[in-house]
């Protein structure tokens, strides 16, 4: 394990253009301040995103720590995160061996769940049902008629592992497709499913994709593979 490096210096911004050259040269002095630059400064939300997620799998600690740091850095300024890899990738992070990565970690991790309202740390009840590995997983289907609601969803890179939820009683209380750039066409990429216990054996949910989001309260899912 190498020895941790910190610096502590100002941070500037960079475009894309440099940041893109600076991975290209891959110098990890660079790199470690291009990707709190990227988190701090970035106005594309979707490239910076993408470019930190690169960089959190980078062989030097400490810009692989700072990476997941700048993920943290936007959902306190976006107020999300639209890519489930984002969420993975500081998730990993959480469970890192070394401590520096750990620790930015963390801290992405309180931004996220703080600015962005998203679950980063363990999984949900919710999605300790509907998800069988705690990896990216997508709504494949998708149905709401009356009162029901029926979801079909599956891991990113294993679409035959399919796993199917169908709500009773459904009431929705809200719905955001805002953040979709009119982009509402199936598959949707989760970023999290909150679930929370109400009375009378209801409970509250909000499924957050990367093209709508869903608030509402229904009985527990009945759910089974397909």
């Amino acid at each position: 394990m190498g020895k941790e490096h910190r610096i502590y210096c100002s941070i500037e911004a960079v475009s894309i253009e440099e940041a893109e050259a600076a991975a290209v040269r891959n110098k990890p002095d660079e790199l470690l301040l291009v990707a709190i630059g990227v988190g701090l400064y970035s106005d594309d939300l979707a490239w910076a995103e993408q470019f930190c997620v690169r960089l959190a799998a980078h062989q030097h600690f400490n810009v692989r720590g700072n990476a997941i740091l700048a993920l943290g850095h936007l959902s306190r300024r976006f107020r999300t995160l639209k890519q489930a890899s984002s969420l993975e990738a500081i998730r990993g992070g959480l469970s890192d061996s070394n401590d520096y990565i750990r620790g930015q970690s963390e801290a992405a991790a309180d931004d996220v769940e703080w600015f962005a309202k998203l679950s980063v740390r363990p999984l949900t009840e919710i999605e300790g049902i509907l998800f069988a590995k705690n990896v990216a997983h997508v709504v494949a289907a998708f149905d709401l008629t009356a009162d029901t609601m029926t979801l079909v969803v599956h891991p990113r890179d294993a679409p035959d592992e399919k796993i199917r939820a169908r709500f009773l009683f459904v009431v929705v209380k809200s719905t955001d497709d805002s953040y979709s750039d009119g982009k509402v066409h199936l598959p949707w990429e989760i970023i999290g499913i909150d679930s929370t216990s109400l009375p009378n054996h209801r409970w509250r949910f909000c499924l957050h994709t990367e093209a709508i989001e869903y608030n509402f309260e229904a009985e527990w899912p009945t759910v089974d593979s397909i």
